[in-house]
């Protein structure tokens, strides 16, 4: 409950609504996909869970991305720089959000 009311305080507060709820899918698919290739078995608690920590992962993602971008640190370059936290609804940001919390291959190399 703390992490659900945490998820929905970031996404109003921080305006990362679209954030949250990308890495709340993210955070489902990941053991529902994990379940359906029969890799490990999972239970319900693990699949109500999951998209609260995908969705504060996401946005944690975010954040170290934007880090990891700095000019000051320049370790990931312009691109991430421009799309991370300061424009959450872009589809390069998007892609962060989604692919970290469901550990999916980037498909795209920028």
């Amino acid at each position: 409950m703390t992490g659900l009311g945490a998820a929905l305080l970031i996404g109003v507060v921080l305006d990362h609504r679209l954030t949250m709820l990308v890495g709340a899918l993210g955070g489902f698919l990941s053991p529902v996909i994990g379940v359906m290739r029969s890799q490990r078995p999972s239970s319900w608690g693990v699949l109500v869970l999951a998209p609260v920590g995908g969705a504060l992962a996401a946005v944690g993602g975010l954040l170290l991305v934007r880090m990891l971008a700095d000019p000051e640190l320049n370790l990931l370059g312009e691109v991430f720089l421009d799309n991370s936290w300061g424009a959450p609804a872009q589809p390069i940001a998007l892609d962060e959000s989604f692919r970290m919390i469901s550990g999916r291959k980037r498909s795209v190399t920028v």
